[in-house]
C-alpha cells in the first residue's frame, strides 16, 4: 500500500506544479500587451546572439573546475569531453521533471568510454556537489552583502512586507549548513556499504538477487570516496574558486539580457535578486528548469525595481531567456545521442 502511495507522489507533483505554474503565469500576465514584448524584443536586434554565450562559458568553466578534481585524484580526462558531458547533463536538467536528479547520472555513464569507473565518477561527482554547495553558498552570500540595500528596499513590491534580505541571509545560513551536513555525512565513509544494506532491506527478490552479483562496485565506491576525501583543501580551493565564478557569470547572463532590453539596472541589482530567483528553480525541481515560477519572480523584480514597462520587457526577457535555454537543451540532448549510443543506460 505505502509503495503504491509514493508510485503516485510523483506525477500528483508533476501535475499540480505544472498547473500552478500555468496560473501563475496566466495570472501575471494577464495585462500584457504583446506589442510592448515584441517592441522590446525588436530592440535587441544582432545583438541577441550574445545571450548565448554565458551559459557556454560557465558550463566550461565547471567542466575545468571538473576537470581539476579528476587530476587532484592523477585521473587525466580531455576538457571537451567534460564540457560535452556537462553540455548533455545540463539539457537533461533543462528538459525533464526532476532533471536535476536524472542529469547527474549521465556523467558516469559517458565517462566509460574514457576508460573512468562508474564508481570513481560518482566519487568525483559527490565531490563536485559538495564544492557547487559551498560556493552557491559564497556566492549568494556575497549578493547579499552587496545587494542588502537593494533587497531591503524592494521587499514590499516583492514579499508584500518587509524581511526579504533576512530571508537571504537565512539561506546562506542554511546552505551553510547543508555543506557541514553533506561533509559530515561523506565522512562517516562507506557511502557504498551503507547503499548496499538499504537497498538489500527493499524486499525484492529481483533485487536481492541483483545484488548479490554486484557487491563489488559497491566496495569499489567506498574505497574511490576514500580517496577523493582524502583530498587537501588546498587541491579543492581550485575548483571551488571556478564554480564561484560559473555562478557569477549566470548573474552576469540575467544582467546581459536586461541590459540589451533597455532595463538599466546594475550588476550589484542583479546580483541581489538572481541567487534568489536560482533557489526557487531548485525548490521547484518537480517543474522543468523552474518554469512558471521563475519567470513570474523576475517579472515580480523587476517591477519592484520600478522598471519601467515592467510586465513588457519582463515578458521579453523571459522569450529570451527561455529560447536560449531550449538552444542549449536541444544542442546537449543532440550530443547526449551521439556521445552515448547507449539509451538505456542512460536512462536506467
Amino acid at each position: 500500500m505505502e509503495a503504491r502511495r509514493r508510485s503516485w507522489l510523483w506525477p500528483i507533483l508533476q501535475i499540480g506544479g505544472a498547473a500552478a505554474a500555468l496560473a501563475l503565469l496566466v495570472w501575471n500576465f494577464r495585462h500584457l500587451e504583446l506589442s510592448a514584448t515584441f517592441s522590446a524584443l525588436a530592440g535587441v536586434g544582432p545583438a541577441v546572439g550574445w545571450i548565448l554565450v554565458p551559459i557556454g562559458v560557465a558550463l566550461l568553466i565547471d567542466s575545468v573546475a571538473w576537470q581539476s578534481i579528476f587530476g587532484a585524484l592523477e585521473r587525466r580526462i580531455p576538457l571537451m569531453a567534460l564540457y560535452g558531458i556537462r553540455l548533455s547533463s545540463e539539457a537533461v536538467l533543462l528538459s525533464l521533471s526532476g532533471g536535476v536528479v536524472v542529469s547527474e547520472g549521465v556523467g558516469p555513464v559517458l565517462l566509460q568510454r574514457w576508460g573512468v569507473p562508474v564508481a570513481e565518477s560518482v566519487a568525483t561527482v559527490a565531490v563536485r556537489k559538495l564544492l557547487l554547495v559551498v560556493s552557491q553558498t559564497l556566492y549568494i552570500g556575497l549578493g547579499v552583502a552587496l545587494g542588502f540595500a537593494f533587497l531591503k528596499d524592494t521587499s514590499t513590491a516583492v514579499l508584500g512586507g518587509p524581511g526579504l534580505e533576512w530571508l537571504m541571509v537565512a539561506a546562506v545560513v542554511i546552505l551553510a549548513l547543508a555543506s557541514g551536513a553533506i561533509m559530515i555525512g561523506l565522512l562517516k565513509g562507506a557511502p557504498g556499504s551503507r547503499l548496499y544494506t538499504l537497498l538489500a532491506r527493499i524486499p525484492s527478490r529481483r533485487l536481492g538477487s541483483w545484488l548479490i552479483k554486484h557487491r563489488d562496485p559497491f566496495s569499489a565506491l567506498d574505497q574511490h570516496f576514500a580517496i577523493a576525501l582524502g583530498l587537501k583543501w588546498t587541491q579543492l580551493l581550485g575548483p571551488t574558486t571556478l564554480l564561484l565564478g560559473a555562478w557569477i557569470v549566470e548573474t552576469l547572463e540575467t544582467w546581459l539580457i536586461l541590459r540589451l532590453l533597455g532595463v538599466e539596472l546594475s550588476f550589484i541589482q542583479v546580483w541581489a535578486f538572481e541567487p534568489a530567483l536560482s533557489l526557487l528553480r531548485h525548490l521547484v525541481f518537480f517543474v522543468p528548469a523552474g518554469l512558471g515560477f521563475q519567470d513570474v519572480g523576475y517579472v515580480t523584480f523587476l517591477k519592484a525595481a520600478g522598471v519601467e514597462d515592467a510586465l513588457g520587457r519582463g515578458s521579453a526577457f523571459v522569450v529570451l531567456k527561455r529560447a536560449k535555454e531550449l538552444f542549449w537543451a536541444v544542442l546537449g540532448l543532440g550530443l547526449l545521442a551521439l556521445l552515448g549510443r547507449r539509451g538505456k543506460e542512460v536512462r536506467a
